[in-house]
């Protein structure tokens, strides 16, 4: 083995935070071509030049829970004129209870 080449594939995937096929298959397309080394029939890989990012706390940007206003932009315009409408109907029917 050697001193820069020490990884095995699955150490290197736990390390970069990947499956050992996507090793693989970076590896076949060429996508790792100075980071690996064949000894015989085993590929030994050099540990990763920088780690992942660090993942920020959780804010309304990156939170899959957050849902956002209760008012969202319809798709259609006519959704609008469909709630004028039951607004209006509704107004109709509120005064004509009132008299």
């Amino acid at each position: 083995m050697d001193k820069i080449y020490k990884l095995t594939a699955n150490e290197y995937a736990r390390m970069r935070g990947i499956t050992t096929s996507a090793v693989r298959k970076r590896r076949l397309k060429g996508l790792e071509e100075n980071n690996f080394k064949k000894i015989g029939s085993n590929y030994y890989y050099r540990t990763p030049e920088r780690d992942r990012p660090n993942i920020v706390e959780v804010t309304p940007h990156n939170n899959p829970k957050f849902t956002g206003s209760d008012f969202r932009p319809k798709k259609r315009l006519k959704d609008y004129y469909i709630i004028i409408k039951c607004m209006k109907l509704a107004v109709q029917q509120s005064i004509l209870t009132v008299v």
